[in-house]
């Protein structure tokens, strides 16, 4: 049994909460040991972060954050079934990042605050959004990545 080196705001390992908030029948959890690694070295320093990332996946692997696995060969793509049933070497693996725990690990681990916002609204605020959008009023910043998520530590609105 694993215990987690990071406490969760209730006083629970990670791996623990995760544990608990796992659906009835949902016995797999990815997670994220590289983020967890590199916002406990961030949080130590009076740094900001701006992250990105994907918060949801389609065809995602079964579990809690269950990510992507796809391979593309001769122009045409798979979504294979499970991380070790693409060839060595062959295959992406996505995993969605989970913005509501990352937020909280954040504010655990630097006692600072943080917030999270989808891409389209990020957008609306701080980009040129008339340098993005094409001739027919279809803008790719706003109109696509319903699924991508921004996280902006020490936020001030």
């Amino acid at each position: 049994e694993f215990e987690s080196p990071v406490p969760h705001p209730r006083g629970e390992g990670v791996l623990e909460s995760l544990r608990r908030t796992l659906g009835v029948g949902q016995d797999t959890a990815y997670v994220p040991t590289v983020a967890t690694w590199l916002l406990e070295g961030i949080a130590r320093r009076d740094w900001h972060v701006i992250l990105a990332d994907f918060d949801q996946l389609p065809d995602g692997l079964r579990g809690l954050n269950g990510p992507v696995v796809q391979s593309k060969r001769h122009g045409a793509n798979t979504v294979h079934s499970g991380i070790f049933s693409a060839p060595l070497g062959s295959a992406d693996i996505f995993f969605p990042t989970d913005f509501v725990r990352l937020q909280s690990l954040w504010t655990h681990l630097s006692g600072r605050q943080a917030t999270t916002v989808k891409h389209s609204n990020f957008c609306a605020r701080y980009a040129d959004l008339e340098r993005t959008q094409c001739l027919l009023g279809y803008n790719p910043m706003i109109d696509d990545y319903s699924n991508f998520s921004m996280f902006l530590s020490n936020w001030r609105s």
